[in-house]
């Protein structure tokens, strides 16, 4: 965050202009005008913990703010959907959604944080804020500089959308999964995002005729007036046309049927098991769509190494700066030191003091760090050994007690680490023990002491001499 931003972040502000207002977000680098309708401003709590920091963005589905957590630190979006104040039954449906949502944790899938109303009424959705391109923004400043993407980057990026989807697919389907909600990180990191929030607002939009559901080529087919039916199938569909945008070197027409035609024509110069792959995917047939995200992922393979492209070596020059997905084991220890990739990332193997080591917690990867700062943070259990950890060298992540590099030296501070539980437990214990023991003397003494005044007030009432008669008149008589 800029440091305009820090000090003004703390402000929190309630006073907000009517509907309708353009407001400026003020004293914010590159803030923006807002849109109408505008719901939050700059200061603003919501939520009891997001400190909104600037505009973001806007679409028929909602408007987005950068935001701050107070509650765990960093950067978040907070998403207003555009309806107006959904009733207690529709908004714990989508609640649910969102629920169901924020519990899926993958590297390459934007986390969601959770759901709330704002001062209006209207809900959002908070989650993760990845820095970095959308692969919409990234496809169109490829063909400004007239260059097309290449088929090793298509391949790379669609394999970890697909590992992403893996994970989603265990719980629910995306099923507006489109290269506006993909982003690339400026470490190579490809995250899927707008998960549940997408096919909130698409639902909302379709009661009005409108959004994704009716006009987005990279939306399934049947999505358009039986969104209820929609399947995993749904997000192998959306695979397929991405993939077809990304390998057009002008870009896909707007008309689903035009797009699906178009992508069918651009893909007969490729292998018949890409074209098939892909024409499987963009079919109205659901049968004949992968099975699995995994499934699109290993067919692609397949095709890319029958056209000889080397997607886990070196990658060329003007390639994406995206993070390998494939690793041929045979490749691995002979390139290891000459990935060229690993220079930007700030990896040198031959140092065991790089920061090499990214750490996940709460579902983030957070680093990168040092050997010694991994298990600096283990010493103050602040992770643990199940904590998984991803070797930015290898791209391998395990849990901290089961890689190799860490493996001994967790193990022989375990037993330290209980030894050191159990003695604070212990102390703990005794000093409620004695807690306990004083309270119990200080009870006593005070019943001791409460005994003796009482005692002391029956003794003077008992034993005070009666009182002498002094009629009134005499006293005024010696007057």
């Amino acid at each position: 965050m800029t440091d305009d931003n820090s000090d003004r972040s703390q402000e929190i502000r309630t006073q907000r202009p009517g509907r309708g207002v353009h407001v400026t977000a003020p004293g914010v680098r590159n803030a923006q005008e807002l849109p109408e309708g505008a719901t939050l401003n700059t200061g603003e709590l919501v939520g009891g913990r997001f400190v909104i920091v600037r505009y973001l963005g806007s679409s028929g589905g909602g408007v987005s703010y950068l935001s701050e957590d107070t509650s765990l630190g960093g950067e978040v979006v907070i998403k207003v959907l555009s309806m107006e104040s959904p009733d207690n039954v529709t908004f714990g449906h989508m609640a649910e959604t969102v629920r169901l949502a924020s519990a899926i944790e993958h590297r390459n899938l934007t986390k969601i944080i959770g759901m709330g109303r704002v001062e209006d009424g209207r809900a959002f959705v908070a989650m993760q804020f990845v820095k970095g391109a959308t692969l919409s923004a990234i496809l169109a400043k490829r063909r400004k500089e007239g260059q097309a993407l290449s088929i090793r980057d298509t391949f790379t990026i669609l394999a970890h959308v697909c590992e992403a989807l893996e994970a989603v697919h265990q719980h629910m389907h995306h099923g507006v999964l489109t290269p506006y909600n993909i982003y690339l990180d400026p470490r190579g990191v490809v995250h899927v995002g707008n998960l549940a929030f997408g096919k909130i607002a698409a639902e909302y939009l379709a009661g009005l005729d409108r959004g994704p559901f009716r006009d987005s080529i990279y939306v399934a087919p049947e999505a358009e007036y039986t969104p209820e039916v929609m399947s995993d199938a749904a997000d192998i569909y959306s695979l397929g046309m991405i993939a077809a945008e990304m390998l057009s070197p002008t870009g896909l027409p707007n008309d689903r049927d035009e797009a699906k035609a178009e992508a069918i024509m651009m893909l007969s110069k490729y292998p018949a098991v890409l074209s098939k792959l892909i024409s499987n995917c963009i079919g109205e047939n659901l049968a004949a769509r992968p099975r699995s995200a995994r499934s699109f992922r290993d067919q692609f393979l397949k095709a890319v190494r029958e056209m000889r492209v080397d997607v886990s070596g070196p990658a060329p020059e003007d390639s994406l700066h995206v993070e390998p997905a494939v690793h041929d084991v045979a490749d691995e220890e002979e390139n290891l030191f000459d990935i060229p990739e690993l220079t930007s990332l700030g990896a040198d193997v031959s140092d065991p003091e790089q920061e090499r080591y990214l750490v996940q917690k709460g579902g983030l990867d957070y680093g990168p760090f040092s050997p010694d700062k991994v298990l600096a943070q283990l010493h103050a259990d602040e992770i643990d050994e199940f904590t998984a950890v991803l070797d930015r060298v290898t791209q391998h992540r395990v849990p901290l007690g089961e890689m190799d590099k860490f493996k001994q030296q967790v193990k022989e501070y375990i037993p330290k680490r209980e030894e050191r539980r159990r003695r604070e437990a212990e102390a703990r214990a005794e000093l409620e023990r004695k807690l306990k023991k004083g309270g119990w003397y200080g009870f006593a003494i005070a019943c001791l002491v409460g005994i003796v005044l009482v005692a002391g007030q029956l003794y003077y009432l008992f034993t005070r001499p009666e009182p002498v008669s002094f009629p009134i008149q005499e006293a005024f008589a010696q007057v």
